[in-house]
Formats: C-alpha cells, structure tokens, sequence
C-alpha cells in the first residue's frame, strides 16, 4: 500500500499543499510548525478519529470554517481516490468521504480500506495509563482488519448507555425495568462475539511481539500478552461463538444486576475488559522501567503493523511522529531498519536522527508551508 499523492487545504495551519511521496518520507522541521498535522491529516482517511485526541471542529485552519484533504493511493490491486471535505457551521462539524467518487454515509465507510499504524508519543501511554487506552489500542487494530467489528463495539456501547441510564433511574421503589433484560440479552450477544475477537487478535498480536521485543533486548527478556476478561476468566469459551458462551455472559449481568443498581452502572462486560503486559510474568505497568515500558510499546506498534500484513497481505502505511526522540540509538536503528517494506512517513526536528533511511525524500515544514 503507497500513498502517490496528498493534497489538502486549510487543515490546521496547512493552509494548501500538494506532495507526492516516496517510499521513505522524511517530514523535518521545528516544534509548531505542521508536521504533525500533515501526518494527523493522512490518519483520517483510516476512518478512525485523530489520534491525537483531537475535536472535528479543530480540523480547519483558524478564521476558516472548511479543510479538504485529497489522497491518491494504491492498495496493491489498484488506485484508489479518496476525498475528505470538514465543514464547521453552526450546528456542529460536518465530514463528507468519498471513496473512488461514491459519496460514503460517514468516514467510517474508510476503515479497513485504507490500513495504516501510527506511533506517536501519545501512544506511549498504552502501557501506564488505565485499560481505556488499552481497548482503544485493541479495538482499532482489530476494525483495521475487520469493519463489521467497529459496527459492533458502537452498538455494544449504545446498548450500555441505555442500560445505565436504567439503572440510574432505578429508585428502589419502582419495579426493575422489563427492558433490563433485554438489554442483558443483547450484551451477552455482542459482547460474547466483541471478547473471542478480541481474544483471538491478542494471541496473534502475542507472537509477533514477543518476537519483537526478544530482538529489541537481545533475548535477555520475555514480554507476554494476554487478555484479561470481566465476564470469561474462569470460564473456558472454547473460543466458540455459542449459545452456551452467551447463556454464560447473560448470567454474570445477572448476578451483577444488585451491585449495579446500588452503583448505577454496568460492573462486568467487555467495556471493563483489560491488556495484561507482562515481562518475566512481572506487570510492566506496576514494575517496568521506563526503557521497559518504551521497548513494550515499540513492540506492540510493530506487532500490529505485523498481524496486518498476514492477515491482509498487504504492508500498511507507517507514521511515526516524532517517536525516535523518546528511543535510545538501538532501538532507532531497529525501527529504521524493520519498517525497510513499508511505506514511510517520520516527522523529526532534525536529520541526525534519520540518517539510517539511505534513499527518500525529505519535506521540509515551516509556518504551515511543506517544501
């Protein structure tokens, strides 16, 4: 998969720009000057949200109340036309996709089309902040593969609001709602399918890894992954999506329903579901040091872009956003020298830093002008 041309007007303060890039992409130039927001504009067309944490409304550059962004790209069969056009009015942000000209009902229409992995500082936290990051990390790694899955965890996230909002209005002197147990019913059915995928993706995650990071340390430790579930960890699902796993999930809602009435919210379920990091079997969260904790998200990142290319057979874009500046030397030249099938883009403030990449084009960012 190679992006042969991005153009964009008014995004952030990439006022107009037009590239077209090389396997290997080098975007140098000082701090504030755009170059994460030209590599933040490439992410969208994943369909996922920026992951930077961004607002739709902050998309178009300051004073202008629209950003368009063109991309050309081939996904190894053919080319393709993507078209994203953000417009801010006064009843919030509208995004309108087109893939190869059919206009898409929303841009999640783009995910799994467009199959990129993104390593920026933020998702350093993968491994210390809590589980929320983790099934976010898990969610967009999956739907990348799967689209039907990003479907599911939306639906599986409208039934708990329902259901919550059930439990909150539960005063101890009205009746239990009858629609509680439909909801549980409807849980138990989503998330019964959102856990085996889930669990099925970390044991492909795990072997690559673990492998990775064996590399990156020179086989002198073991990282292990594992999913940690709510609702199945004593419970042997066969990795079947069955009646009797559903049955299973409907009767730990059940069980829990007392607790979640005094509390108001739903206690078990996929939604409280975590990633257990391991290293040694020592919890890299609690124990790791900092080098430990950087080595195990470098490894994820690559694990990721790793089970795309065998499950899809197709090599993803890379972004790494200025990334190599929290990585000591060896593990530089282990990103620099792995990632060699892809293509590349890495935002850097200088070009020490990327001297390993022999061949490419550098684009140089100042004020919001790409050179």
């Amino acid at each position: 998969m190679n992006i042969l041309k991005f153009e964009g007007e008014n995004f952030r303060n990439l006022l107009n720009f037009v590239i077209e890039p090389d396997k290997n992409n080098i975007i140098v130039g000082n701090n504030a000057q755009g170059k994460t927001n030209l590599i933040e504009a490439i992410w969208l067309f994943t369909g996922f949200k920026s992951f930077r944490g961004s607002k739709d409304n902050e998309f178009a550059c300051f004073e202008k109340d629209y950003a368009k962004l063109n991309m050309q790209y081939n996904d190894d069969i053919r080319n393709i036309k993507a078209n994203l056009d953000i417009i801010n009015t006064e009843n919030g942000t509208v995004k309108k996709a087109k893939y190869n000209n059919v206009t898409l009902k929303s841009t999640s229409g783009f995910i799994s089309k467009f199959k990129c992995c993104a390593f920026s500082p933020v998702h350093l936290n993968i491994v210390g902040d809590g589980p929320g990051i983790r099934r976010r990390f898990l969610d967009t790694a999956i739907s990348q593969l799967r689209p039907d899955y990003a479907v599911k965890t939306l639906e599986y996230e409208k039934i708990i609001k329902q259901r919550n909002v059930l439990l909150r209005n539960y005063t101890g002197k009205n009746s239990l709602p009858d629609t509680l147990c439909i909801w549980d019913e409807q849980l138990a059915k989503i998330g019964t399918l959102i856990h085996l995928l889930r669990r099925d993706y970390v044991k492909k995650l795990n072997k690559f890894a673990k492998e990775i990071y064996s590399e990156i340390c020179m086989d002198k430790e073991i990282l292990n992954i594992e999913y940690s579930s709510s609702v199945f960890d004593d419970y042997d699902t066969k990795d079947e999506y069955s009646q009797q796993n559903i049955d299973y999930y409907y009767k730990k809602l059940q069980q829990s329903q007392k607790q979640d009435l005094n509390i108001g919210s739903t206690r078990i379920g996929i939604h409280r579901d975590d990633l257990l990091l391991n290293i040694n079997d020592i919890s890299v969260k609690t124990y790791g040091s900092q080098g430990q904790k950087r080595s195990t998200v470098l490894a994820l990142k690559m694990g990721e872009a790793a089970v795309i290319r065998e499950i899809s057979k197709t090599q993803p874009i890379i972004l790494l956003d200025d990334v190599l500046s929290e990585l000591d030397n060896y593990r530089k030249d282990y990103i620099l020298n792995n990632i060699k099938d892809s293509q590349v883009f890495l935002t850097s403030c200088d070009t020490e830093s990327i001297v390993s990449l022999k061949s490419g084009k550098v684009f140089y960012v100042n004020e919001g002008r790409i050179n």
